[in-house]
């Protein structure tokens, strides 16, 4: 699944995210049950499993991983590259699993200061409105869309989680993976380790589906 709310913060004593609770032990009892093994390893995160946890990430080397600029093969890759997987994940722990931290931290060309946005904006004037691209200008330039806001229930979360990836995509698994690979090569997507989910605030999930 392609993680895109938060399960557990400090009010829990048995982990170190930041922010409320989201789930009551019966409801998470019964999650879990639903999920792959590594995932309810992760979702019955005692301390012990956030320090082993930690014990092999957060020290690793995280310069692997930003820019891609040790990996001068990253642009022919044609598998995950588990050692900047590794990488990114032991940059999460640094971020404070802050995803919008890590975006940054890694740069490359998950920044827009990779774009020519002048060349972007003079290619589009022609058939867009100048409010777009004056709105476009800010994205590129400065962040998202000011007025841009978001929710979801705590409901709807855990029935994406438990519905987990598209049938297309268990059916055809190799041409998933393809496609996963080519948005890590240009740096549409960041690969973590799926155990960091219950970590992470707000984190919401999309099923994977291939284009068939």
């Amino acid at each position: 699944m392609f993680p895109t709310s938060s399960l557990y913060t400090d009010s829990d004593p048995a982990v170190s995210p930041k922010g409320p609770m989201s789930l009551r032990a019966a409801q998470r009892e019964a999650l879990v049950q639903t999920l792959d093994p590594v995932v309810q390893d992760a979702l019955n995160c005692k301390y012990g499993v956030y320090m082993s946890l930690e014990m092999e990430f957060a020290h690793h080397n995280v310069e692997f991983a930003r820019g891609f600029v040790s990996d001068a093969d990253y642009a022919t890759e044609t598998t995950v590259n588990k050692q900047r997987v590794h990488s990114t994940t032991a940059g999460l722990f640094l971020c404070g699993f802050s995803i919008p931290k890590l975006v940054r931290f890694l740069g490359g060309p998950h920044l827009g200061a990779t774009c020519d946005v002048d060349k972007i904006l003079q290619t589009l004037q022609p058939s867009v409105n100048p409010e777009i691209l004056q709105e476009l200008h800010g994205v590129f330039v400065y962040d998202a869309p000011r007025h841009c806001q978001g929710s979801s229930t705590e409901d709807n979360f855990l029935a994406f989680l438990r519905y987990g990836n598209h049938v297309s995509a268990n059916s055809h698994p190799d041409e998933l993976r393809k496609g996963f690979v080519k948005d890590l090569r240009r740096g549409f997507a960041i690969a973590i380790d799926k155990r960091l989910l219950p970590f992470i605030p707000d984190l919401h999930v999309t099923p994977g589906h291939c284009g068939y």
